[in-house]
Order: C-alpha cells, then sequence, then structure tokens
C-alpha cells in the first residue's frame, strides 16, 4: 500500500494537510476523492487547491497497479495517462517513447508497461468526473 509521504511532489505542508483530514495512504486518498464532491471537499478541508488534490487522486488511482512505482505514476500522470481507464488502451510502444522523452534514466521498460496495462484491463473505474 502506497504511503502518501512516497507520492511524487508530496511536500511536508501536504502531507501534514492531508494527515489533518485522516488521509495517510493512496488508497484512503481515492476513496475520498474519487468524486467531484469528494476532491471539492478535499480541497476545502486541507486547503490545497483543487489542481493539486485532482493530481495526487489521479496519481492514487494509478498506485492501484500493482508494483508500479509511485514515480511511474507520476510520469504517467504528466503524459496525459491520468487514470486507469486511459492507461488500459495506450500502446505499450507510444507510451514507452512519451515517457522516455519525459524521463529517460526512470522512465518504466517496455515490459513493465505492458504489465501495467494489462492490469488497468482488469481493474473498475473508480474515478468519476
Amino acid at each position: 500500500m502506497t504511503q502518501i509521504t512516497e507520492m511524487k511532489g508530496m511536500t511536508p505542508k501536504r502531507v501534514t494537510a492531508f494527515h489533518a483530514v485522516g488521509i495517510h495512504t493512496a488508497k484512503q486518498l481515492l476513496e475520498v476523492g474519487a468524486t467531484p464532491l469528494g476532491r471539492l471537499k478535499l480541497a476545502d478541508e486541507t486547503c490545497l487547491g483543487l489542481a493539486e488534490i485532482e493530481q495526487y487522486v489521479h496519481q492514487a488511482d494509478l498506485c492501484r497497479i500493482c508494483d508500479i512505482a509511485p514515480a511511474h505514476a507520476h510520469l504517467l500522470y504528466h503524459a496525459g495517462v491520468t487514470t486507469i481507464p486511459k492507461l488500459a488502451y495506450r500502446r505499450p510502444e507510444a507510451l514507452h517513447e512519451a515517457l522516455r522523452a519525459q524521463s529517460p534514466r526512470t522512465a518504466p521498460s517496455i515490459d513493465e508497461l505492458q504489465q501495467y496495462i494489462a492490469q488497468a484491463k482488469r481493474l473498475q473505474k473508480v474515478i468519476r468526473h
């Protein structure tokens, strides 16, 4: 289970804000932030921006993939793969190229992406817009 402290870009201020509302894991963040109303409520309760909340909720969604590194979830998010359904229908080769262009040294391999995509196809959609 991914702790929010492991999520890429999570600052001590953000960690403190999430902990203050009882959120310690990516799973808890996803449960609370899965709906638009939940994300608005989180933004209000944590005094964080809605865009920040959405970014972390989307990364938490990607963390549902077994063995995905939080850094890989961060890279995927910034490559436009923001949710499990969006990952499920990506071509591993094309996605690999996009991720390597972003971060050549830390991009997941094509084999890892194939595994992520296969798992994404089996997972249900959680985030509602």
